[in-house]
C-alpha cells in the first residue's frame, strides 16, 4: 500500500474515532487536492459507514470466555 493510501486511511479512522471540521479537512489533504479527493472522504465518513463499538451481552461474554478460556 503507498504511503498516500495508508496516511489517508489513518485519517479516516482519525474521523470515525473523533469525528470534527479539522480531521475532515486533513483527510481531504491526505486524500488529494481537488473534489475528487472530498468526494472520497465524504463517501468514507458518511454515517452509515462509520459503525459502532460491538456490545456483548453478559451471557455472550460467559461463553466467549467458556470457549477461549480464562477467569
Amino acid at each position: 500500500m503507498s504511503t498516500s493510501a495508508s496516511a489517508l486511511l489513518a485519517c479516516v479512522r482519525e474521523v470515525k474515532v473523533a469525528p470534527s471540521e479539522l480531521a475532515r479537512s486533513r483527510c481531504g489533504s491526505s486524500a488529494g487536492r481537488g473534489a475528487g479527493g472530498q468526494r472520497l472522504v465524504g463517501f468514507a465518513t458518511e454515517p452509515q459507514f462509520l459503525g459502532r463499538a460491538a456490545a456483548v451481552s453478559a451471557e455472550g461474554k460467559a461463553v466467549q470466555t467458556a470457549i477461549l478460556g480464562g477467569p
